[in-house]
């Protein structure tokens, strides 16, 4: 009796660090390549002993295969809930490239530490900007509390995938690209108006250079509008980041 009292509690607890584990990994910025993977572990197993107690787990793998089966489900749960984390962070990005787009920064290349990539100058603008406006408002604790949740709303082993799912995350990408474009919005329609600009120019004096000038009065007016707009794009940041709280709450009950 005692041996297999041990041996749920065990269970228990490795289900939990699986699900936990696999979350913390693909999370966006706690689970980005320039965190150590002891950190990230031992995120994961603090987190995992403090809600064990309060987790309810009453069977038992008879077979390996049925164990097997159980960490593929924990795995897919914690993968499912931060994939709606990682749009919500997909909004400043695709903001970021639309507007290096049409500045002409598209071509100036940064290092991403967090992702071992490069993206634009933009691009790591908005999104450590992002991030900043993120820690300042506890949006870890918001990350966190989910996958909490996600415990007292779906079992260990127990994974549902409804076509409701499928179309809430369906639903969470067209939202991402609309506020994406809601931030990018004001860059887009201003150069746009220097192009009409410099086309009516073109025209009437075509003598001027105008493809050579179009470049720094391209880039110079996509500062300045952004200059102009920063209040409205904390403003954004701040709705994107209420969505992503109501986001993990609906993606977990449509798991459960």
């Amino acid at each position: 009796m005692t041996e297999t009292l041990l041996l749920n509690q065990f269970t228990k607890l490795f289900l939990i660090l699986v699900r936990m584990t696999a979350f913390i990994i693909a999370m966006p910025i706690l689970g980005s390549a320039i965190i150590s993977s002891r950190y990230k572990a031992g995120m994961a197993l603090i987190i995992s002993v403090a809600v064990f107690p309060f987790v309810s787990f009453s069977i038992i793998p008879s077979s390996t295969m049925e164990l097997f089966l159980f960490i593929l489900n924990e795995i897919a749960i914690g993968l499912l809930i931060s994939i709606v984390a990682i749009v919500v962070f997909e909004v400043f990005r695709t903001a970021g490239s639309y507007m290096g787009m049409e500045t002409g920064l598209r071509m100036a290349n940064v290092i991403d530490p967090y992702n071992a990539g490069q993206f634009t100058l933009l691009d790591a603008f908005l999104y450590f900007f992002a991030v900043l406006i993120f820690f300042t408002i506890n949006g870890h604790h918001i990350l966190i509390n989910a996958i909490i949740k996600s415990f007292q709303k779906i079992p260990l082993g127990h994974l549902v995938l409804s076509p409701e799912f499928g179309r809430n995350m369906i639903e969470n990408f067209s939202w991402m690209f609309y506020y994406a474009i809601m931030v990018a919005l004001p860059i887009t329609a201003t150069i746009l108006i220097i192009h009409v600009a410099l086309g009516m120019i073109a025209k009437t004096a075509p003598r001027i250079q105008v493809f050579i000038l179009s470049f720094p009065i391209k880039i110079g007016g996509g500062f300045f509008m952004i200059a102009t707009i920063f209040p409205g794009i904390a403003y954004l940041v701040a709705k994107v980041y209420a969505k992503l709280y109501e986001q993990l709450v609906i993606a977990i009950r449509l798991l459960a």
